[in-house]
């Protein structure tokens, strides 16, 4: 099953439905709905000022500087086997950030495809020294390393060195993961000018029998911005979190976690080509957060607890339509959550709830998140336009997740 579907399908639906405010002992702030909304204004400027702040860092000018000069000098006469080397890869992806509040929504594995670089390594490790006269490249032996000396800033001389070490990978043996080949074990890379470093790369993995991530940290520091990313999987819990702060403030951050059955042959049994999230016995339970500066959507399910209780009800059964319906939103209420809080303090902002409501065409499922004052929340609080890119950012990030970490079927 993918975890497209374990993850994406919590937010769908979870953004709708909610619980009370004391069910998990946690306090509603005492905040005005005006004053949220002020709140959420400022969060989104100061995640634009954070972005905006990194696309003039010298290090993604140099990044660029080298994937340019790579570009201008590949082909075998001039040293470099390949533009689409691992190490090109890897800083093409990280250069990216140079378009600033893109970077923000668009937030991915700072690898980009990790498998490139364990599929090539061999073939492009090497001591690797630009010659200006030539422009070309001098390439010296190395079985452990791939470096490349080069000039940066107008500079006379080989200033700026990016360095791959630690490398360590191997030929999966999975016939189910025949596309991939070779798995990432572990990998540093880092950039330096002048002596000073500005980049350091670092990558960790395990994997199990299955050749299947069990354990998978990396992380990028570029000055006082880091991006961490973990994943942790075992056979009752899968847990996937990225984190982007700047000088250890939040800029964004995602996180979900999933317990149940993760056996390889239960994951096996279970996938299809359209998976109901509603029929399956991987998952029992979810939950999932996505932070934007001090702003923390957070979303529950208890799947298994829906199963049951969905199983207990009949339809057919209910004197009414209406009574039907309020039976559906109770049931969902009781498996289901979502709350909107700030996050330094927990403090929530609004819950949701699902509810029946009366319309030209009959008594209907609906949805509204509700203040601490009673007041519901409508279109205009987040936007529909920028709620929209919103879940179209989250549905784009998680494919990557699911490429990047091997970890779709």
């Amino acid at each position: 099953m993918k975890i497209k579907v374990l993850f994406v399908s919590v937010l769908a639906f979870a953004l709708a439905v909610g619980c009370q405010e004391d069910e998990k002992g946690e306090k509603m702030s005492p905040l005005g709905v005006e004053e949220h909304k002020a709140n959420l204004e400022q969060s989104g400027l100061n995640v634009v000022d954070k972005m905006d702040a990194m696309s003039d860092m010298e290090a993604l000018h140099v990044v660029n500087e080298f994937v340019s000069l790579i570009e201008n000098t590949s082909g075998e006469e001039s040293g470099i086997v390949s533009e689409q080397s691992g190490v090109v890869t890897v800083m093409k992806s990280v250069g990216e950030f140079e378009n600033g509040m893109e970077a923000a929504v668009n937030l991915k594995s700072t690898t980009v495809d990790n498998t490139t670089l364990a599929g090539e390594f061999d073939q492009e490790a090497g001591i690797y020294t630009y010659d200006p006269e030539t422009q070309s490249w001098i390439k010296g032996e190395s079985g452990d390393q791939i470096t490349y000396h080069f000039p940066v800033n107008g500079s006379e001389t080989n200033n700026a060195t990016i360095s791959v070490t630690n490398f360590s990978a191997f030929t999966t043996t999975n016939p189910d993961l025949a596309e991939v080949e070779d798995l990432l074990e572990s990998v540093n890379i880092s950039l330096t000018v002048n002596e000073e470093q500005l980049i350091l790369f670092e990558f960790e993995a395990s994997y199990d029998e299955n050749d299947i991530p069990e354990s998978i940290t990396e992380s990028l520091t570029l000055g006082k911005y880091i991006i961490e990313t973990s994943v942790e999987k075992d056979n009752s819990t899968m847990a996937f979190e990225q984190s982007f702060e700047f000088d250890g403030n939040n800029i964004i951050s995602y996180h979900f976690e999933s317990n149940g059955e993760f056996t390889y042959d239960n994951i096996e049994d279970n996938t299809s080509e359209e998976p109901n999230p509603f029929d399956q016995s991987v998952v029992n339970s979810a939950n999932s957060w996505v932070a934007v500066d001090n702003l923390k959507l957070e979303g529950t399910i208890d799947w298994k607890g829906f199963q049951n209780d969905a199983g207990n009800i009949d339809e057919d059964s209910f004197e009414s339509e209406q009574v039907w319906v309020e039976t559906l939103a109770g049931l969902i209420n009781n498996n289901a959550s979502i709350e909107l809080k700030y996050n330094d303090s927990n403090e929530i902002i609004a819950v949701g709830e699902a509810y029946s409501a009366d319309s030209d065409e009959g008594w209907e499922l609906d949805f509204r998140v509700k203040f601490s004052d009673g007041s519901y929340m409508d279109d205009s609080f987040f936007g529909e336009e920028n709620f929209t890119d919103f879940v179209n950012s989250v549905d784009e990030m998680i494919n990557e997740v699911e490429t990047n970490y091997g970890m779709s079927e």
